[in-house]
């Protein structure tokens, strides 16, 4: 039994989410500049990072982040039967932990940068690159799809119309998570994968067969 009311569970987890989408709006702008080049992408990256990475911000951000997680977890639950809007949350829950614990810890434990490299190398090395391209592109999809059921249910409440179907929503997903991802791919990308990059993606994945080793020196 939740110790919290529902309905303040749900209050809480919409008015997070206006939080956090201001956030991911930003983060999503400063990928799509990528468009423009590796440096570009590092330009609006860092004006980006000089707000959120600030202590208290950061601070600030992983709770909501968390919140946002328990209060999903905590109204999926609640409902009778699983629905779309459901699974995408739940994704959203996994993406969100997954994701923010990644860049976090490799920026303060690694200590290598989470920056434009960080993320083209993890698209670049064969089945690697295909894994992650899905656990990206699933994660854009369902963030249009949870949105998008929001955003619908409360408009049916209100007109009284019949709910739109998801697909637009999930057609609106793809589109964006190929722009979103094309500029980092091997296809897009107009820069090499620095050595430390792919040596730090060789230790997670070089089990894998798919991730060179690092480049021995030449005498």
């Amino acid at each position: 039994m939740s110790v919290l009311n529902p309905r303040l569970v749900r209050r809480i987890h919409r008015g997070n989410a206006i939080l956090l989408s201001v956030f991911i709006a930003a983060h999503v702008c400063v990928n799509l500049s990528a468009w423009g080049g590796a440096d570009l992408h590092r330009s609006w990256n860092g004006a980006a990072r000089a707000i959120y990475q600030m202590p208290v911000v950061e601070a600030v951000l992983v709770l909501a982040v968390l919140a946002q997680v328990v209060t999903g977890l905590s109204v999926a639950r609640a409902r009778k039967r699983a629905d779309l809007a459901t699974w995408s949350g739940l994704y959203l829950a996994l993406f969100l932990l997954v994701h923010t614990s990644a860049a976090i810890g490799t920026r303060r434990i690694v200590g290598l940068d989470t920056d434009y490299d960080w993320a083209a190398g993890s698209l670049t090395f064969g089945a690697v690159g295909v894994g992650f391209t899905l656990y990206y592109g699933l994660a854009v999809v369902s963030l249009c799809v949870h949105l998008g059921t929001a955003i619908s249910r409360g408009w049916s409440s209100r007109t009284r119309k019949r709910k739109p179907r998801p697909g637009v929503a999930i057609l609106v997903g793809v589109g964006l998570s190929l722009l979103i991802l094309l500029p980092f791919s091997p296809y897009g990308r107009d820069t090499p994968i620095p050595d430390d990059v792919v040596a730090y993606y060789h230790k997670l994945y070089g089990w894998t067969g798919q991730v060179p080793g690092p480049v021995e020196p030449q005498d």
